[in-house]
């Protein structure tokens, strides 16, 4: 509001100096009409364009105010947000020992080294959070073809189904995967 106040203050100075100044000229009219008329037209012109951008620059700002209060909201709309969403990982191991296929495989049978399992959330999401999941360690065997496919499906609030599958003659004595769960 200050800053209206200012602009405001600023145009009355510069209006008065443009009476000030229409007074002077009226008086150097008398000798010089023509001449007067020339520099009335371009001082109209000069305040008109100050009084225009001076409603430009009014306008600017209230605009910003405005795109200010809104942002404020925004902010602290996302930081309620955050404050309530719920992360949770976990990783899934299996090794050669755990599923001896791994290491020994026999043909070229669909999802040899299968294994799905059903991961539950200690605390259930209000609604159905987005799972991501990857794989972080690999430890094949030398000489095989490398096959390995990871899926998370099922998703619910209470928790998904994660699988881990290789298959035909591939051999691995590890493999990792690590998932992230957020929601609200």
């Amino acid at each position: 509001m200050k800053s209206i106040k200012n602009i405001l203050f600023i145009m009355s100075i510069i209006l008065i100096n443009f009476v000030i100044g229409v007074l002077y000229l009226k008086y150097e009219t008398f000798q010089h009409n023509e001449s007067y008329l020339t520099l009335n037209k371009e001082l109209t012109k000069k305040l008109a364009i100050n009084i225009t951008l001076t409603e430009k620059l009014i306008h600017s700002e209230l605009k910003f105010k405005a795109l200010h209060k809104k942002l404020t909201l925004l902010e602290h709309s996302t930081l309620e947000r955050l404050n309530r969403l719920i992360i949770k990982t976990d990783e899934i191991l299996l090794t050669n020992k755990t599923l001896p296929s791994l290491s020994d495989p026999d043909g070229c049978e669909p999802n040899r080294g299968l294994i799905k399992k059903h991961v539950k959330f200690d605390k259930s999401y209000s609604v159905q959070p987005k799972v991501f999941a990857s794989v972080t360690l690999i430890d094949f065997s030398e000489g095989s073809d490398h096959r390995l496919k990871l899926n998370i499906t099922n998703i619910t609030t209470t928790g998904f189904d994660i699988t881990l599958a290789t298959w035909c003659n591939t051999k691995m004595s590890k493999v990792r995967a690590n998932w992230m769960a957020f929601g609200y």
